[in-house]
């Protein structure tokens, strides 16, 4: 049983990606979903397909026998939430130039850069070192 769900699946993807696994299984959770997509969209894996009700299938994407990410950082957790306003998030996105930041807000799961431009603020889920 685990309690914090994407969590589980951020570890899950690490771990795969350090085993040059092609595919994981992830529980099927709508947060999981909505962290999926925001990855898909922007290329770091090739696609999520949905095996059953309880599972995600996640295919990663390889170049030469490398993965398109080096690994995905939690930065929010359930024991220490953090909130980041546009300065925050424009601050982290400049010191961090090789990696992605995802943020939870109120119009959904969204990259940094993309929370710039709607000009909104929220809580930053993890950063995706590529």
């Amino acid at each position: 049983m685990y309690n914090f769900g994407l969590g589980d699946c951020i570890s899950r993807l690490n771990a795969a990606r350090a085993s040059r696994l092609k595919t994981v299984k992830i529980h099927n959770t709508k947060v999981n979903q909505l962290f999926l997509k925001c990855l898909v969209d922007t290329g770091v894996i090739a696609g999520v397909f949905m095996r059953n009700k309880d599972f995600l299938i996640v295919f990663f994407k390889y170049n030469k026998r490398i993965c398109s990410f080096k690994r995905i950082k939690l930065i929010s957790k359930p024991g220490k939430k953090i909130y980041w306003n546009l300065t925050a998030i424009s601050r982290n996105i400049e010191k961090s130039s090789s990696s992605l930041i995802i943020v939870s807000t109120t119009k959904g799961m969204l990259l940094g850069t993309d929370c710039l431009w709607l000009g909104q603020g929220g809580e930053p889920i993890a950063e995706v070192y590529l």
